[in-house]
Parts: C-alpha cells; sequence; structure tokens
C-alpha cells in the first residue's frame, strides 16, 4: 500500500478518476457538480435514543451535527438537491417518539432542498412519518437511476441481478459503513472513515460510501474477508480497490 500525497484539504472537491462525482474531503458526501447534487447514505438519526433506552448517557447529536456540514457545503457551493441513500433512520421497526422528534427537526431545517429519499433496511414507516414534507420524494423501488449511475444502499439481494443485467458505468452503494483500519500507537488500531472505490467483474465502477453517522464507524474494509452488500461479495475486484480516508481535520488522504 502505499500513501499519496499532498492531502486534500477538508471540503475541496477530490475528483473521482471516470466519474462525474467528487467527493468533499473531510466529508461522508459526494457532490455532483453539474446537477447541485449531495449524496449521502447511513444517517442513523435517532440513534442516540437508542442507546439510552439501554442505559447509556449520550446528547443527540448527529442531526446537527450533519446539519453544520450541509450548511458548510451550501457556503462554499452550489446545492438543490440532496439524495439520501438508506438508512436515515436507526430504527429498524416502528418509528419510536423520540426518533420521530430528530426526524422532524432535521427535515424541517431542510425545506429549501429537494430531497431524494432511497430506503434502506432500517427505514421501515419512514414515508408515514415524512409525510408531511412536500420537498421530499422517495424513490418508489431500492434504487434511484441518476444518468450514466445506479445509486442504491445495497441490502438488496435483488441488487445483484439488476447490477449484472444494466448497463450502468457506476455503482454507488452505502450499507457497508466503510473504515479503513490504520495500526495505532497504542494496541488499539484506530478506524477512519473511508470511501472505497474500485470495480465490479461487470466492469462497472463502484464507489460504497462510509456513514453519515458518526456513531457507525463500521467494516474495517482493508481487512475485511466478507462484506455486508451482496453486491460486494458476488462481484467485487479486490485488487481495484482505493481507500479515500475522510477526516474532519485532515480532509482526504488516498491510499492505493
Amino acid at each position: 500500500m502505499n500513501l499519496f500525497h499532498p492531502r486534500y484539504p477538508p471540503f475541496s472537491l477530490v475528483k473521482i478518476p471516470g466519474s462525474s462525482f467528487h467527493i468533499i474531503a473531510g466529508t461522508p458526501f459526494l457532490y455532483q457538480e453539474k446537477k447541485q447534487l449531495l449524496v449521502m447514505g447511513d444517517l442513523h438519526l435517532g440513534h442516540e435514543a437508542y442507546i439510552n433506552q439501554t442505559g447509556g448517557i449520550i446528547p443527540f447529536q448527529q442531526a446537527s451535527d450533519i446539519l453544520l456540514l450541509i450548511s458548510k457545503i451550501h457556503s462554499l457551493y452550489s446545492l438543490q438537491t440532496i439524495l439520501l441513500n438508506g438508512d436515515i433512520k436507526h430504527g429498524s421497526r416502528n418509528v419510536i417518539r423520540d426518533e420521530k422528534r430528530e426526524l422532524h427537526s432535521f427535515f424541517s431545517q431542510l425545506r429549501r432542498y429537494q430531497i431524494i429519499i432511497i430506503e434502506g433496511n432500517h427505514d421501515n414507516n419512514l414515508s408515514l412519518a415524512l409525510q408531511e414534507f412536500s420537498n421530499i420524494t422517495f424513490s418508489p423501488s431500492y434504487y434511484f437511476e441518476f444518468e450514466q449511475t445506479l445509486i442504491s444502499h445495497g441490502h438488496s439481494s435483488e441488487l445483484i441481478k439488476l447490477v449484472n443485467s444494466s448497463n450502468h458505468k457506476e455503482i454507488i452503494l452505502s450499507h457497508e459503513h466503510p473504515a479503513y483500519k490504520l495500526p495505532g500507537l497504542t494496541r488499539h488500531p484506530i478506524k477512519v472513515p473511508c470511501f472505497l472505490i474500485g470495480f465490479l467483474t461487470t466492469k462497472q465502477r463502484v464507489i460504497v460510501l462510509p456513514a453519515a453517522s458518526m456513531l457507525a464507524l463500521g467494516t474495517s474494509v482493508n481487512h475485511a474477508k466478507s462484506f455486508l452488500s451482496p453486491v460486494l461479495n458476488q462481484f467485487l475486484v479486490r485488487s481495484s480497490l482505493e481507500y479515500y480516508l475522510v477526516d474532519r481535520e485532515i480532509g482526504c488522504l488516498v491510499i492505493a
């Protein structure tokens, strides 16, 4: 593995070779400049409520943290549409009271944008909880097509057949919560959120988003023997992988 320098400073645009999307350095977001489109996944809003229900004590911070990032990006780049690629809420069953409050507060501050939601495996009854918001559109299926790009949360095994038969040049997934495990100065390694970028055996580029949730670092992809996503397990060419590590203070570093 080689670490390429210089790093990309926070909030700069990092070009993904061959893609119309950029990584916004230091964030878990993709940005498409022409369509003024921001893409994120795995927000897991309301996660704090479930931690507190089981005896933990943690303040509700994730929603405000994500909103601050969106506000900063809006001050730097033109932004009209936000696409949320699944697992917007944390609970996988009904929407509990504190979770609904978090969802309402979050989306009330995004009324200026057109919101597109692709539902993930945690998003049961989400459309009912958000039905008052006229700026929100739910994708009618488990995927969304954008030009030559197919965007899906990534949990559905039905996606295998679609990817194998489609003419899309690029697949964007979430669900995996990818992080890169770095050796630490202590016996505990450091996990850094990362974009996982490579190719499938179907010749399509794949981009896997890190979780927007700061409470869900997820899979150490540089050591993983298998993945959560059926598409990655079926088609991923591991030798093609590049890791775009993102950190608020550092920005973005690329390991290939």
